[in-house]
C-alpha cells in the first residue's frame, strides 16, 4: 500500500506540475496577446502619427514646389523680356547708328557744297573785278 500510496503522490506531483506547467503556459501566452496587442496599437498609432506627419510634409513640399516652379516661370517670362528688349535696344541702336552716319554724310556733303559755293563765290567775284575792274558789292543796301 505504501507503493500504491508513493505511485499515487507521484501521479498527483506529476498532474500538479503538467497543471501548473500548462497554466504558466496559459499565462504566458495570454501575456504576450495582451502584449502583443499593446505594442500593435502603439504601433498603430505611430504609425498613424508618421503617416499624418508625412503627408503634412508632402503638401508642405508640393506647395512650396509649385511656388518655385512659379517664380521659375517668372523668371523664365521675366529674362524673355529683358531679352526682347536688349535685342529692341539693339535694333534702335543700329538704327540710331545708321541715321548718325547719314546725318554725318549730309553734314559732309553740305561741307563740300559750302566749300563748293564760297570757291564759286570767289572765282565769281574776281571775274567781276576782271571785267568792270572794281570788287563786287557784297550787299543791297539801298532798301
Amino acid at each position: 500500500m505504501a507503493a500504491y500510496a508513493l505511485a499515487d503522490a507521484t501521479i498527483r506531483v506529476q498532474k500538479q506540475r503538467a497543471f501548473r506547467c500548462w497554466f504558466d503556459y496559459v499565462l504566458k501566452q495570454k501575456l504576450l496577446i495582451k502584449l502583443r496587442l499593446h505594442w500593435e496599437k502603439k504601433l498603430a498609432g505611430m504609425a498613424s502619427a508618421i503617416s499624418k506627419q508625412r503627408s503634412q510634409d508632402m503638401r508642405m513640399y508640393q506647395s512650396k514646389l509649385s511656388e518655385l516652379k512659379n517664380k521659375l516661370q517668372k523668371s523664365r517670362a521675366q529674362a524673355v523680356s529683358w531679352d526682347m528688349e536688349r535685342r529692341n535696344m539693339e535694333e534702335i541702336s543700329q538704327e540710331l547708328k545708321g541715321k548718325k552716319m547719314k546725318m554725318e554724310d549730309l553734314m559732309r556733303n553740305h561741307e563740300t557744297n559750302i566749300m563748293r559755293m564760297m570757291s564759286q563765290l570767289v572765282q565769281s567775284r574776281k571775274q567781276y573785278q576782271n571785267m568792270f575792274g572794281e570788287e563786287m558789292p557784297v550787299g543791297d543796301d539801298s532798301s
